[in-house]
């Protein structure tokens, strides 16, 4: 008896409570609506006549007094550990990044191709800090000309740097967050990060908007109601909305159909033009990035083996690898058949790879010092770079003779 009067009073306690919260909900959601109410309607198809304070319609970087280089990558290296011992030591890395080296000049386009798993996209993420830098260095400088070591900054020193180094993804269709609207997807960032007082921030995103193509009355759809152009469009909208100074696009138009890839190529170059934007372009299609790049970076198993101006590798390709690369490009004439060169043996392991030249065991040129050195990368031409034996100094004739007759051979 006693412990049935115990379990009411309990229950009409509970009651209480319950209704008590019940009535709280009520009274806030009163107050949410009586708060909307009297808040300005936004008005998505306005014209915005504020877009010159928020220093987007005028190149708001000053590039003649900045430094030359905004990214000095150096040796950089990222390693991933494939097996542990027992006690937990690693005894095997794969090695994605091996030793990459290049320079990015502010307001310019660098190129880096290579067939799939060469660690291009790696290498983007890696310099973004998505991943921690195994080893080697990458510095990127400010317009100020002031220096940031991005292998030694802690995460939280990070954060400032996120609005002026930003990516564009591969895929629009999986970078993009289903469940909030175009304009939050945009704004996100700009809120976080107080790119723009709160009440522009609406203006602000819409002029991002119509810069990257995209119409007013998209602000309030979501990303499923959109093509894959326009989801890409919407990529590059959210890097451009903090005012970005490098920029990495990471394949951004390999999963787009060939007039789509015209179309936002264009717009990156039309950006990079009005705001003096730096890229670093991520691609396999040597077509677009020839479009594209200021100068090319050739990778080949986590190294660079050949680096210059657009018109030097495109005009003299002189690595063995960037020669076969150039070959499969497809003719834009039917009365001429590309003759792609196939490259022999099988792709090696970046888990393991061969000794000396990583590329030697699929080169037709192969010596004996292939497989033993590594080779250095030397200027063969202003500007021009290249890691291959081939241009060693002291190449004798007895080596340049076996290299032709393995050529005739192959």
């Amino acid at each position: 008896m006693i412990s049935l009067l115990s379990l009411s009073q309990q229950a009409s306690v509970w009651l209480g409570v319950i209704f008590g919260l019940l009535i709280v909900a009520e009274f806030c959601y009163i107050g949410y609506i009586l708060y909307t109410s009297h808040r300005k309607p936004r008005n998505p198809r306005q014209k915005n006549e504020t877009a010159t304070e928020f220093g987007l319609t005028d190149s708001s970087r000053n590039l003649e007094n900045a430094p030359k280089y905004i990214l000095n990558v150096r040796d950089l290296k990222q390693w991933f550990p494939v097996s542990k011992s027992m006690f937990g030591k690693v005894q095997a890395y794969l090695r994605a990044v091996d030793g990459v080296s290049f320079d990015l000049e502010r307001g310019k386009t660098i190129g880096i191709v290579g067939e799939s798993g060469c660690g291009k996209t790696t290498l983007g993420r890696t310099i973004l800090r998505l991943y921690d830098i195994t080893e080697g260095s990458a510095i990127y400088t400010d317009e100020n000309g002031k220096e940031y070591e991005l292998a030694k900054l802690k995460r939280k020193e990070l954060r400032p740097l996120r609005t002026q180094l930003q990516l564009v993804f591969q895929d629009p269709y999986s970078s993009l967050p289903p469940r909030m609207t175009v304009g939050a997807i945009i704004g996100e960032a700009v809120k976080v990060h107080h790119i723009v007082p709160k009440e522009q921030i609406h203006d602000y995103v819409l002029e991002v908007m119509r810069r990257c193509g995209l119409q007013p009355h998209y602000y309030d759809r979501y990303p499923h109601e959109f093509s894959g152009g326009q989801r890409q469009r919407i990529c590059i909208a959210r890097a451009l909305a903090v005012k970005p100074n490098l920029v990495i696009c990471d394949e951004p138009v390999s999963a787009l159909d060939v007039s789509i890839q015209a179309q936002v190529i264009n717009l990156l170059k039309k950006l990079q033009r009005e705001m003096g934007i730096s890229y670093m372009f991520i691609s396999h299609d040597l077509s677009v990035v020839k479009y594209i790049s200021d100068s090319i970076a050739v990778m080949y198993l986590g190294n660079i083996v050949e680096m210059g101006s657009t018109a030097d590798i495109c005009g003299n390709a002189s690595h063995p690898y960037t020669q076969a690369l150039f070959s499969a490009v497809p003719v834009p004439n039917p009365h001429r058949k590309a003759k792609p060169e196939e490259l022999s043996g099988e792709l090696p392991s970046p888990a393991n790879p061969p000794k000396g030249c990583k590329f030697h065991t699929r080169c037709k040129y192969c010596m004996e010092r292939c497989s033993e050195s590594v080779p250095e990368m030397r200027e063969i031409s202003a500007g021009h770079f290249v890691a291959c034996h081939l241009f060693d100094e002291n190449l004798d004739d007895a080596e340049v003779s076996s290299t032709e007759h393995n050529e005739q051979e192959a």
